[in-house]
């Protein structure tokens, strides 16, 4: 019998390789998609986040980065065998009697300000403690508003100078106090209570304030001298 080749080759496509034919690539199983924000890394980013908030937080509202004790959580005032006068003098005018600050009173404009305490202060939080041969003073005023209008002031209107140089108001002692910066606005006839920090060495001569209200207006500074006798 003759070979036909007519044969071979339909014998040959007649040969079924199966249901289907086989895959020109070897096939892998999938893993099942998730969301993002159920991956480690997005967690991993949002506390990153998190953390650099509150730090932020912390610097700029003034919170303590560690809190205070539990057992009273306040911050206490003592001279520390201190003894402590002011003088006050407005530009043009001087007055040289030293008194005791507490009840000192001057005006500012339209802004009456009276010294209520002046001393040291301590918090009661053991990582927040003044440097070695520094100690924490506060003054803490009670500003009102004598005008008709509105008055507004902030920390910035008060200048301060120890023996001389310029200082800036101190954060660990500024989350020490329990009082509020030294800025707000007052309507006609209200109140506010406020203070000032500073980290001061312990054997400190005279610390100078300086209130200006409105740079722009002549003959409108007070000066409260603080003299460490």
């Amino acid at each position: 019998m003759e070979n036909n080749p007519n044969n071979n080759q339909n014998n040959y496509q007649q040969q079924p390789y199966g249901n289907s034919q086989p895959p020109l690539y070897p096939q892998y199983p999938q893993k099942p998609y998730k969301p993002f924000y159920q991956k480690v890394w997005f967690w991993v980013l949002m506390s990153v986040l998190f953390l650099f908030v509150v730090l932020t937080m912390c610097i700029f509202i003034g919170i303590p980065m560690i809190g205070r004790s539990s057992s009273s959580g306040e911050s206490t005032s003592s001279n520390n065998d201190h003894t402590y006068s002011v003088t006050s003098a407005t530009e043009g005018e001087s007055e040289d009697t030293n008194v005791d600050p507490i009840g000192k009173t001057v005006t500012v404009r339209d802004l009456k300000l009276t010294i209520e305490s002046f001393g040291t202060i301590e918090d009661d939080n053991e990582f927040n403690k003044p440097d070695e041969g520094k100690e924490f003073v506060e003054i803490v005023m009670l500003a009102e508003n004598t005008s008709k209008d509105n008055c507004y002031f902030s920390s910035a209107d008060f200048d301060a100078y120890l023996d001389g140089f310029a200082i800036d108001e101190d954060f660990s002692c500024r989350s020490a106090s329990d009082n509020e910066y030294m800025s707000a606005t007052l309507a006609s006839g209200k109140k506010f209570r406020g203070s000032l920090c500073y980290q001061l060495p312990k054997d400190w001569k005279e610390l100078e304030i300086i209130i200006d209200l409105n740079t722009f207006i002549d003959n409108d500074e007070v000066t409260l001298t603080f003299l460490n006798q």
